[in-house]
């Protein structure tokens, strides 16, 4: 009786808690011209609502729901006055693990359903026009699952954007616009290289970039030994400097360069707890170092910092440093000569701890806004500290409807959130920034609710803005992502961001814009801006969105953000990831790459007046590479900046000798006019332009080399789509540790299937319970599995099955954004292995994937090799998190149809007619019966030589 007993009050405790979830604090509200905003308070549910569906929710005792009684009390001409106004109803709720997922519905006064969000994102939101006069309605919040979070709700009458800013200011006539390189590490190095972050060492001259787990170092060209001899247009030099603490585990990477000192720190969120118990919260602590020498020496020449914060804050940490307020606040002994600060989120709430010993130790962290004091909630961007001390976060939406900067001028003790009135908040979770002058200037640069770019300024710390400016609008860019800004010169800034001039919804999947990455710049205080296209013959990403609402979204490449900042001489460096690369950056289908990038200032003044360039002038020097055979030098140059007047030839010399030019901007020459039996030739290339000539390229010299044969699709392995670094498998192990992913189609042994070829380092050995794994995407989209769709396929080696490893595939999901799962469909095709080299190769019937089609593509194909447990059912898939070793993304472009045939040469047969006679005899020659053996190609032309 005892038992029953407590069962009852169990029961009733559960109700209970069930109809408190359905009371909202406070349960009703107005919105009205005077009273714009509005937020409350609910939950949290403790079971799920099994009604809730894409069609609606019923809310009762037994499927909870919370409801909210809004008024909206507008004139009654308010539609007519105001016809682009806009209602938007905002709920977000902080959940660490990403598994609870809130729908909201919006009913008028008859029932109707208004607006309705049933997706997955966190915050969900809905957006109506505003209407006219007094009318109710019904936020329906239901839990379609949960993790008993607690949520937050913000309602916001949002005013139209203004009228549209004035035509584009043509640059003062005495600025010629800035021009860009764009600098790539090899094949290896920074190949999974989403949300960026970017530092400059004052002192050394190199910069610092961190993506995933690899810390990057950048010796740019003319810096590198013997000084000057090589081109700025030529490759940086690019380092891993990773060091142990940083490199082994990534949710969040984030890098920062203290430009007064020096110093670089960087951070790693972790998937443990506090008290390092099993991972429970992502990302509750830091995984912190900094270095005083670029990274120089490895792990040696880092110092481990304290893991942080001691607050709770799990998300999109930031770090930044720089002087502290004068006086310095009492209470503040300073070791390091600048505040260090670390911000992080946690759900709606964002904390700032601060160093006073350059990164060693934190102390107490401080709100630094909250959803229900300021409207403010959700990830912010990147901290920054102004020249007197101030410190500004900037935050993407407060009360739903405006951007802001939170401001601390007393080193981190206090904050107050200053508003940029003239904003809207973006369509998505995107970053705004501020770049701050020498002065104290602030130059806010955000994306606007319509997808533009914009930056206003602001000369009295925030609490006024002025010349709130369209920066995309004179080059038509209609969506922008990933924003940036940096300041120098107090009248000058620059702002980074990638953008295309396709308009839409830039999340849908069916969104085909091709993204660029533009930087805007201005030299009058934000009165007019220009803006270029620094990547113009290299998109950003092909023909396809860009997903900036977290998750495991398949357009989700470049990850949320990338970072900007300046050199010595005021040149602007913005990093990024490089989502379109290989055949894609020629034209090919987007490969859904995140390369680590930078695109570098090489021209044009920048935003130190001081180092201001005399142009027009002559163009830089060319970077000039080749190879020679017996037929003829082959010369390759990558384009050099132009000095202000475009280029109009470029002169090739071999042995100091002008042996001919190119013009129209082509850049690649061919000299036939060699003698195989001269052992080497030297070449340079000059530039010239209206200005005159360049100074010369590098020099190379070439020997005779043998002929490059063709290579490709037809024989095993086929065309190299993916390198990896040797020696990076955490584990130490070469079985682990992949070196490359190939993939070929040889018709002729493995008719209508494409071969997938991973190498990795020995197979001497096979470890057991592993999975080397490919995936990627294909034209056919995958099938969806018993816990929902499919991300992509998979073709794997798996050795937890048995003595013998299988050969399987199937497709992967991430299932409420948790591990992701590996679900088996079948078995490879017969001839898949592996050979003790560790070569593994997997064969998949064409038909699996649709038969794609020539021209169609496999894309953000990654390798990655997991540890996986023993299934029930041999071959059955499952959850694989330890990942011993994962690659950057690539992508292979399916053959021609007849690529792989024998191309047999024709067989040429002359027939004349007649024969004999008298002279002059005409005789007419008939080639029509020559032959081709194959049916690659056909006789194009007869040619009768005698």
């Amino acid at each position: 009786m005892k038992k029953r007993n407590l069962s009852w009050t169990a029961l009733a405790l559960l109700a209970l808690m069930l109809a408190a979830a359905d009371a909202a604090t406070p349960d009703h509200g107005t919105v009205s011209v005077a009273s714009p905003q509005l937020s409350y308070t609910g939950g949290p549910f403790y079971t799920p609502n099994a009604t809730d569906s894409s069609t609606g929710v019923t809310c009762d005792a037994a499927d909870p729901c919370d409801q909210f009684a809004l008024t909206v009390d507008l004139p009654a001409d308010y539609a007519t006055t105001h016809p682009n106004d806009q209602l938007r109803i905002e709920v977000g709720w902080n959940d660490p693990t990403n598994v609870q997922d809130l729908d909201v519905y919006v009913a008028d006064a008859s029932g109707q359903y208004t607006g309705k969000n049933t997706d997955t994102s966190n915050p969900e939101v809905i957006v109506m026009p505003a209407g006219s006069g007094k009318r109710t309605y019904t936020i329906q919040v239901s839990p379609s699952l949960t993790t008993a979070q607690a949520f937050t709700t913000s309602v916001a009458l949002l005013a139209a954007a203004g009228p549209p800013p004035p035509p584009p200011q043509p640059p003062p006539p005495d600025v010629i616009a800035p021009r860009y390189y764009n600098y790539a590490p090899s094949a290896g190095i920074g190949e999974n290289s989403g949300e960026p972050s970017i530092g400059y060492n004052l002192k050394t001259h190199r910069a610092m970039y961190i993506a995933g787990l690899q810390t990057l170092r950048a010796t740019f060209p003319e810096n590198l030994p013997p000084q000057g001899a090589t081109p700025e247009s030529c490759d940086a030099q690019w380092d891993d400097v990773s060091t142990i603490v940083t490199k082994t585990k990534s949710v969040d990477p984030i890098l920062f360069t203290d430009q007064r000192t020096g110093r670089t720190f960087v951070s790693q969120l972790n998937s443990l707890t506090q008290t390092a118990s099993a991972g429970v919260l992502v990302g509750l602590n830091s995984l912190f170092a900094f270095t005083d020498t670029d990274g120089e020496g490895g792990n040696t020449g880092w110092t481990p910092g304290q893991i942080n914060p001691p607050d709770g804050s799990y998300d999109h940490q930031t770090v930044g440093a720089g002087p502290y307020p004068s006086p310095i606040p009492p209470g503040i002994n300073p070791i390091y000569p600048d505040a260090v600060y670390y911000c992080s989120q946690a759900g709606v709430t964002a904390f700032c701890s601060r160093s006073d010993d350059g990164g060693l130790n934190f102390g107490r962290s401080t709100p630094i806004y909250n959803v229900v004091t300021d409207g403010c909630g959700g990830i912010h961007g990147h901290v920054k500290v102004a020249p007197d001390g101030t410190v500004y976060v900037p935050n993407r939406g407060c009360s739903g409807s405006q951007q802001a900067v939170t401001v601390s001028t007393d080193a981190g003790t206090t904050w107050t959130v200053r508003r940029i009135p003239q904003s809207s908040p973006p369509p998505g979770i995107l970053d705004p920034s501020v770049g701050i002058a020498s002065d104290g200037t602030l130059y806010f640069a955000y994306v606007a609710s319509d997808g533009h770019a914009h930056a206003a300024v602001s000369h009295d710390k925030g609490v006024t803005w002025i010349n709130d400016y369209d920066l995309g609008v004179q080059v038509g860019v209609q969506n922008s992502v990933f924003i940036e800004s940096v300041a120098g010169d107090p009248d000058r800034a620059a702002v980074g961001f990638i953008g295309t001039t396709t308009a839409g919804d830039h999340q849908a999947d069916a969104f085909k814009g091709t993204w660029y990455a533009f930087i805007s710049t201005t030299y009058d205080g934000g009165h007019s801006w220009i803006t270029v296209n620094a990547t113009p013959n290299d998109p950003v990403q092909r023909e396809a969105a860009i997903w900036n609402g977290g998750g495991n979204n398949p357009f989700r490449n470049l990850l949320d953000f990338n970072e900007i900042t300046i050199d010595e001489r005021g040149r602007v460096l913005y990093a990024y990831a490089d989502g379109c690369i290989g055949d894609c950056a020629a034209g090919g289908v987007n490969s859904f790459s995140a390369k680590a990038t930078i695109a570098r200032q090489s021209g044009g003044m920048g935003l130190l007046a001081a180092f201001d360039p005399a142009e027009p002038r002559t163009p830089d020097r060319a970077c000039l590479s080749g190879r020679r055979d017996d037929m003829a030098s082959y010369l390759r140059w990558r384009t050099p900046d132009t000095g202000g007047a475009a280029i109009s030839a470029y002169k090739v010399y071999r042995d100091g000798a002008l042996i001919g030019s190119q013009t129209g901007g082509k850049t690649t020459y061919t000299d036939r006019a060699v003698n195989a039996a001269v052992s080497s030739y030297t070449y340079e290339i000059v530039a010239a332009n209206a200005q005159g000539d360049g100074l010369a390229s590098n020099r190379v010299q070439l020997p005779v080399t043998p002929r490059v044969e063709p290579t490709g699709a037809c024989a095993l392995p086929g065309v190299q789509v993916i390198t990896d670094p040797a020696g990076n498998a955490t584990d130490g192990l070469a079985a682990h540790d992949i070196t490359s992913v190939s993939v070929a189609e040889p018709q002729s042994i493995y008719p209508g299937s494409v071969v997938i070829t991973m190498k990795v380092g020995d197979l001497s050995t096979v470890p057991p319970g592993a999975r080397w794994a490919v995936r990627f995407g294909a034209p056919t989209p995958p099938p969806a599995t018993a816990t929902g769709p499919s991300e992509d396929y998979f073709v794997a080696m798996v050795s937890s099955d048995g003595p013998t490893p299988t050969f399987t595939w199937g497709t992967t999901s991430v299932p409420q954004n948790l591990a992701r799962v590996f679900t088996t469909f079948g078995s490879l095709q017969s001839g898949s292995n592996y050979a003790t080299d560790g070569t593994i190769t997997m064969i998949l019937d064409k038909s699996v994937i649709g038969n794609p089609q020539p021209g169609q593509a496999l894309t953000s194909m990654l390798g990655s090799v997991r540890l996986t447990a023993p299934s029930a059912v041999p071959s059955a898939g499952g959850t694989n998190e330890t990942i011993f070793n994962s690659t950057g993304g690539g992508s292979y472009t399916f053959r021609a149809a007849t690529l792989c045939l024998p191309n047999h040469a024709p067989l040429a047969v002359l027939n004349a007619s007649p024969q004999a006679g008298p002279k002059p005899l005409a005789v007419q020659f008939d080639g029509s019966a020559s032959s081709d053996a194959d049916s690659i190609d056909t006789i194009a032309s007869y040619a009768f030589n005698f």
